[in-house]
C-alpha cells in the first residue's frame, strides 16, 4: 500500500497512473482557455497536491527560466507577434513538462508574460459591449485591425486613442479589432 496525502494506492503503478491522468488533465485544461488567475486557482491547488507524487516517482525538475520579451520600441503589430510567439512557446513548455513543480513555476511565468504584454494596451473604455475576458481572442480580427491601422499610419497602441469613435462604430474591421483589444486590455487585471 502506498499513501499519498489522503489517497491510498495498492501499488506504485496505480499511484503513477493516477498521477499521470490527473496531471495530463490539468495540462490539457491550461491549453484550452486563456490563463487567468481565477480559472487557474483550482488547477494550482490540484498541482500542489500532485507535488507529493514527485517524491514517490522520483521526478526532478530544473528551475524554470522563461525570459519575458522586450517590447521597447516595437510597434503594436510587432509586439503582438513577439507575444504570440512567446505565448505559444509557453504553452508548449507547459504541456511538455512532466513535473507539477515546474508547471506551477510555468503558470506564474505565464501570468508575467501576459501582464507584460497586456500592460502595453491602453484600457479601451468606449461605450460598446464588453467582451468576455475569458474567451479566446479572435486572431483574424486582430490581424485585420493591425493591417488596417498600419495603412492609416497608426502603429502604436497609444495612438489608438486618436481614432474617432465614429470610425470604430461604422467600420466593422475597426470595431472587431477594438473589441479584441478591449478584451486583452481588460485581462490585465485578471493575470
Amino acid at each position: 500500500m502506498i499513501e499519498v496525502g489522503k489517497l491510498t494506492f495498492d501499488d506504485l503503478e496505480s499511484a503513477e497512473e493516477y498521477f499521470e491522468d490527473q496531471f495530463f488533465e490539468i495540462k490539457k485544461q491550461l491549453q484550452s482557455k486563456p490563463l487567468l488567475r481565477a480559472t487557474a486557482r483550482p488547477k494550482i491547488k490540484a498541482l500542489e497536491g500532485l507535488k507529493e507524487f514527485e517524491q514517490i516517482t522520483g521526478l526532478q525538475h530544473s528551475p524554470v527560466n522563461f525570459p519575458l520579451p522586450d517590447y521597447a520600441g516595437l510597434n503594436m503589430h510587432e509586439a503582438w507577434l513577439i507575444f504570440s510567439s512567446a505565448y505559444s512557446n509557453w504553452k508548449l513548455k507547459s504541456f511538455n513538462t512532466s513535473s507539477p513543480s515546474e508547471l506551477l513555476e510555468l503558470i506564474e511565468a505565464g501570468f508575467d508574460l501576459q501582464k507584460a504584454f497586456y500592460g502595453l494596451i491602453p484600457v479601451l473604455n468606449w461605450e460598446e459591449e464588453d467582451p468576455k475576458v475569458g474567451a479566446t481572442e479572435q486572431l483574424m480580427h486582430l490581424q485585420s485591425g493591425f493591417n488596417m491601422f498600419k495603412e492609416k499610419g497608426i502603429n502604436f497602441f497609444h495612438e489608438l486613442g486618436e481614432v474617432p469613435f465614429t470610425e470604430i462604430k461604422t467600420n466593422e474591421t475597426a470595431y472587431l479589432f477594438f473589441l479584441e483589444l478591449k478584451r486583452l486590455s481588460l485581462r490585465f487585471q485578471y493575470v
